[in-house]
């Protein structure tokens, strides 16, 4: 129990629903900012790489049809060198995917979205 473990001089461990810096976040809410960030970084490299966000759109739309799968953008993404060193590609992508994705989350972006 609680006291058994201050009675030892036992630190209680860390709950799952939140961090040190603002336990009223949960991890979903911690899990939401990081793809955010994740996102806003990319698209930094984006600007860095493309005359416009409709060129980039273009070059991960393969097959024209003004949607982006997971598939798309993970080739891409390796094409252009973007993915990270310290996260699978697959994970990363889905995160990238879940960032970008408004409204109804539908598992492809469109060039409102991206």
């Amino acid at each position: 129990s609680f006291a058994q473990m201050v009675s030892m001089n036992v630190e209680a461990p860390a709950t799952p629903r939140g961090n040190l810096e603002d336990p009223k976040k949960n991890w979903k809410e911690i899990e939401k900012e990081r793809e955010q960030k994740m996102f806003k970084e990319l698209k930094s490299s984006f600007a860095e790489l493309f005359d416009s966000v409709y060129e980039a759109f273009v070059y991960f739309d393969h097959f024209g049809t003004n949607m982006i799968s997971r598939t798309q953008l993970m080739r891409g993404l390796k094409t252009l060198d973007l993915m990270p060193l310290d996260m699978p590609h697959a994970e990363y992508t889905v995160a990238i995917m879940r960032a970008a994705d408004k409204g109804v989350v539908d598992g492809v972006l469109d060039a409102r979205e991206f």
